[in-house]
């Protein structure tokens, strides 16, 4: 379960205390990429992830949330974006925009960057 598996909702949570059914897309991939022939290019990233995301909209659209998910009910759908490299500018700005397109739409979108050169522990959420 990763950014690259499209079809596939990675993980699933429900926060009973704050109303809401977590949707957690897991990106294992980095945005800086110093390899002279990557195997994938920041365009082809932004695009596994513009992807998944919109796989995850038609997942909370099409009420399939509610079929696998029993008590999403009554909750806040929520797009949790979990990072393990920090952002390239233009990642920021997808998941920006993401986030400006879909907030009226009463999905919230939000995202964490867990960079394995800094710590074991999570960063901040940067949204």
């Amino acid at each position: 379960m990763a950014i690259d598996e499209p079809n596939v909702i990675d993980v699933t949570g429900i926060d009973q205390a704050k109303g809401e059914t977590l949707l957690v897309i897991c990106d294992h991939l980095p945005w800086i990429i110093e390899e002279p022939d990557p195997l994938y290019t920041e365009g082809d990233h932004l695009y596994m992830l513009q992807s998944k995301v919109y796989r995850y909209l038609d997942f909370i659209e099409s009420g399939e949330i509610f079929e696998n998910i029993e008590k999403a009910k009554g909750t806040t759908p929520v797009i949790l974006i979990k990072f393990l490299y920090p952002l390239s500018r233009n990642a920021t700005n997808l998941v920006n925009n993401l986030k400006q397109y879909l907030g009226p739409m009463g999905v919230e979108v939000r995202w964490e960057i867990n960079d394995p050169g800094t710590s074991d522990a999570p960063s901040p959420s940067v949204n």
